[in-house]
C-alpha cells in the first residue's frame, strides 16, 4: 500500500514540473509574439496575408466572438428542442416539453440576443472610430482632430 502512494507523489510530482515548464513557455512565448506582432507594427510592413491575419487576430480587430455565440445559440436551441421531444414520454413528460421548448428556447434567445446586441455595439463603436479617423485627417500634433486646419466643409444637408 505503501509504494502505491509513492506512486501517485511521483506522479503529482510529474504533472507539477509539467505545469512550471508550460507556464515559464508560455510566458516567454507571449512575451516574443507580443514584441513581434503587437508592440508598435504597422500592419501593412508585414510580410504576407498570414501574417497580416495574425496581427488583425492579436489586436482584436477581428472580433470571432459573434461568431461562437450564434453557434452556441443554435447548438443550445437544438439541445432545448430535442430534449423536450425526448422527454414527452417520461412521466410529466408534457410539462419538460413545455418548458424546454417553448420556455427554454424564448429565454435562451433572449439571454443570446443580449449578448449579442453587446457585441454589435462594440463593432458599431469601433467602425464609427475608423471612419472618423480616415474621414478627420487634420490633426493638432496629439492625434486629435483639429477642426481649423481641417479641409473637410460641412454643409446643412449633413445634418438632415
Amino acid at each position: 500500500m505503501s509504494m502505491r502512494i509513492g506512486n501517485i507523489y511521483h506522479v503529482l510530482g510529474y504533472v507539477e514540473i509539467v505545469f512550471v515548464l508550460s507556464l515559464l513557455i508560455a510566458v516567454v512565448a507571449g512575451l516574443v509574439v507580443y514584441f513581434i506582432f503587437i508592440k508598435k507594427r504597422k500592419r501593412d510592413k508585414l510580410a504576407n496575408r498570414f501574417l497580416q491575419i495574425l496581427h488583425d487576430f492579436l489586436q482584436f480587430k477581428t472580433l470571432i466572438l459573434k461568431t461562437v455565440i450564434k453557434v452556441l445559440y443554435i447548438i443550445t436551441a437544438i439541445f432545448l428542442t430535442v430534449f423536450g421531444v425526448l422527454a414527452i414520454f417520461a412521466p410529466n413528460g408534457g410539462t419538460v416539453f413545455v418548458f424546454s421548448v417553448i420556455v427554454g428556447n424564448i429565454l435562451v434567445r433572449i439571454g443570446y440576443e443580449i449578448i449579442v446586441m453587446f457585441i454589435s455595439l462594440v463593432e458599431n463603436t469601433s467602425a464609427i472610430r475608423r471612419a472618423q479617423e480616415s474621414r478627420n485627417t487634420a490633426t493638432d500634433g496629439d492625434g486629435y482632430y483639429d477642426p481649423v486646419e481641417s479641409d473637410l466643409e460641412i454643409s446643412e444637408d449633413d445634418f438632415e
